[in-house]
């Protein structure tokens, strides 16, 4: 993702200019916090916010002024870590919650997001299709209005 990112920063000045907030998860624990050094490192933050989270905060302060990255991949500079406050009247969702919403991006990203008409792809053989036509007269040319329908037989 990081190259992709970098070739659209190399062919757009304004995305070049504009820079990226990146949105991480809440795993910050063993695997997770590996993979978000990873991330720090392959997009090459200029500045890393935690909320709230003394822990992460005193590590990543840690590990991101030694210069090296997740894996080992030098930093282009001493990346500095910034702690801010929630915000009044946040509440911490359950691990449950949080990974139901998590599931329930993932899906709207590659389905769409759900609702009663939604577009999606079957597969059918030609021989199993039904195909009629509603409106419109047999010698109509362009401007009547007429609607194909396909039915899947069987």
């Amino acid at each position: 993702m990081a190259s992709v990112l970098d070739s659209r920063a190399d062919t757009s000045p304004e995305v070049a200019a504009a820079g990226m907030v990146v949105n991480t998860l809440g795993w910050v624990d063993g695997l997770g916090y590996d993979l978000l050094l990873h991330v720090i490192a392959s997009l090459r933050a200029d500045v890393v916010v935690v909320l709230e989270q003394d822990r992460l905060y005193n590590q990543l302060q840690s590990a991101l002024a030694g210069r090296t990255g997740a894996m080992g991949r030098p930093l282009q500079a001493r990346v500095p870590v910034v702690k801010l406050p929630k915000s009044g009247g946040i509440v911490a969702r359950s691990t449950q919650a949080r990974k139901d919403a998590r599931l329930g991006r993932i899906r709207e990203y590659f389905y769409g997001a759900g609702g009663e008409l939604q577009p999606h792809a079957q597969s059918v053989a030609a021989e199993q299709l039904q195909v009629f036509r509603i409106g419109g007269t047999a010698g109509c040319l362009g401007g009547c209005w007429w609607r194909l329908v396909a039915v899947g037989g069987g």
